[in-house]
């Protein structure tokens, strides 16, 4: 339910996908977008409050959308040379999902 929201509150800020969720060992990517050149990661964290669901980003789960996204760009050679951007969709109970551009680093290795 909170990826769907989620993704649904991306896209109402204008985010075509660029490709399915994404799973692996050690970690999955929740919603991955293009904006131009632009290749955003997008994080979904919902909670009972929306604080809480902001304050789930820790770096134990950036590590793991950072090696989800090396793997992406591997398979995806058209993305060389994109902008590379992590987002999150933070959704609390009854309220709009927000959308949060650019709220941890890509790694770029």
């Amino acid at each position: 339910m909170g990826r769907a929201r989620g993704a649904g509150g991306a896209g109402t800020q204008g985010l075509p996908a660029a490709g399915p969720a994404l799973y692996g060992k050690g970690g999955e990517i929740d919603l991955i977008a293009k904006r131009g050149r632009t290749i955003i990661f997008v994080e979904v964290k919902a909670r009972a409050a929306e604080a809480d669901a902001a304050c789930a980003i820790t770096a134990e789960n950036i590590r793991p959308v950072n090696r989800r996204s090396r793997d992406w760009r591997a398979r995806n050679p058209w993305a060389e040379g994109c902008t590379l951007r992590a987002d999150a969709v933070f959704i609390g109970r009854g309220a709009w999902p927000r959308h949060v551009a650019s709220v941890f680093p890509v790694d770029m290795l």
